[in-house]
């Protein structure tokens, strides 16, 4: 005599087994994310020894001191850090440093107005 199982139970039983397996894969992507932490950080630790025993400087130029050259007017130097920082192409950095200048303009200005008096609208976007 076969036994007969209750379509609900099966359900119950299916259900419990997903939640399960659920819980299990969420554990060890806890444990495993923990796991390359914990490298990225010796590893990085590594670099800043080996870059400190070279006496080579582990941080390159920030977004902000292209945000300052561009303030400052300095467009060609600005493209050509923010291509460096960015790997980004001549086109790219130009528009990007561009809106910055822009942008930076658009800060100084008191009034709300442009140059020519008429109101100013937002900058697409930011260095």
């Amino acid at each position: 005599m076969a036994a007969r199982y209750h379509p609900a139970m099966v359900m119950d039983i299916a259900t419990f087994l997903l939640a399960a397996t659920g819980a299990v894969l969420a554990i060890v992507l806890i444990i495993k994310q923990n796991d390359l932490e914990r490298r990225a950080t010796a590893l990085r630790q590594d670099v800043a020894v080996i870059l400190d025993h070279l006496g080579i400087s582990g941080r390159g130029p920030s977004i902000e001191k292209v945000s300052a050259l561009a303030a400052e007017g300095k467009k060609l130097e600005a493209i050509r850090m923010y291509r460096e920082i960015t790997g980004a192409n001549p086109v790219e950095a130009r528009e990007a440093v561009e809106r910055a200048m822009d942008k930076g303009s658009a800060d100084d200005d008191t009034d709300g107005t442009k140059g020519d008096g008429t109101k100013g609208e937002g900058s697409a976007g930011e260095v």
